[in-house]
């Protein structure tokens, strides 16, 4: 399946390559990442939310003198099953899970923090979230009270 997924993938991007698309089609990004896919496919009633913290940060984008100010909460959605077990390493890898937010955060784009979807963001997040606390059960991680000031 995955693999016809990726076929499909192909013969999509080939084909809007091949077919005079404008210059701000082209300049779109088309990213096929795993967890778009995978976030879809399980069952949430065996699933629970895990408070990864309160963040507050200041950065100032690319094209701009003006520093902004970012405050959210996030949540890693997890098995019930396995939710002590990732607890208790969240409370052993908080301070490496809080500077790998921050650091995954700061570097994205500012219009991916005001999409409405945060998809970009949210991928990037499940993974440093899977690499901080050693583990793949994270399933999705969802945003609570996200604002860009």
């Amino acid at each position: 399946m995955l693999q016809r997924n990726r076929s499909l993938l192909l013969l999509a991007c080939l084909g809007a390559g091949l077919s005079g698309c404008s210059d701000a089609a082209k300049e779109q990004k088309l990213v096929y990442d795993p967890y778009v896919l995978e976030q879809q496919k399980f069952d949430v009633m065996d699933f629970t939310e895990l408070d990864l913290g309160d963040y507050g940060l200041t950065f100032r984008p690319k094209d701009s003198v003006v520093s902004r100010f970012i405050t959210f909460k996030i949540y890693a959605v997890v098995p019930m099953d396995d939710q002590m077990a990732i607890a208790e390493k969240l409370e052993q890898n908080s301070e490496r899970l809080r500077d790998q937010v921050r650091e995954t955060v700061l570097s994205n784009d500012l219009s991916n923090l005001s999409a409405s979807s945060h998809a970009l963001l949210k991928s990037d997040l499940v993974k440093t979230v899977r690499k901080a606390l050693r583990t793949d059960q994270v399933k999705e991680v969802v945003f609570s009270d996200l604002s860009v000031e």
